[in-house]
């Protein structure tokens, strides 16, 4: 993601919808994304529940809120729910690649041999 200056997209070939906003801190951000978004507005609310919640970590630890704690640690939760999702993943693809190893074994066995 790139940011935009002044609500103006760096690259004029940038549509609207490359472009995505987002309410923190009583400020607007604006950035323009670096490959196509099938969801921007989505992009944005998932950032802002993640934000919310470190918010409200932190509130129940802090007296004092602090903006760069609470952005390190919605970043922290994020990437930590990333990887929990990307493990998922890999084991997911182990069982189907050992699975499909185990189908194409079977078949083997019923395929009449040539030669």
């Amino acid at each position: 993601m790139t940011p935009v200056e002044n609500g103006v997209p760096i690259n004029k070939e940038t549509s609207t919808q490359d472009i995505v906003r987002i309410d923190l801190f009583g400020r607007q951000f604006q950035f323009r994304a670096d490959k196509p978004l099938d969801d921007s507005q989505r992009v944005a609310e998932k950032l802002t529940q993640y934000i919310t919640q470190a918010e409200e970590q932190v509130r129940n630890t802090a007296s004092v809120q602090n903006r760069l704690v609470v952005m390190l640690l919605a970043g922290m939760n994020l990437a930590n729910d990333l990887a929990a999702r990307e493990s998922e993943l890999s084991k997911f693809h182990d069982c189907v690649d050992s699975k499909l190893t185990d189908l194409l074994n079977k078949l083997n066995k019923f395929v009449p041999k040539t030669g």
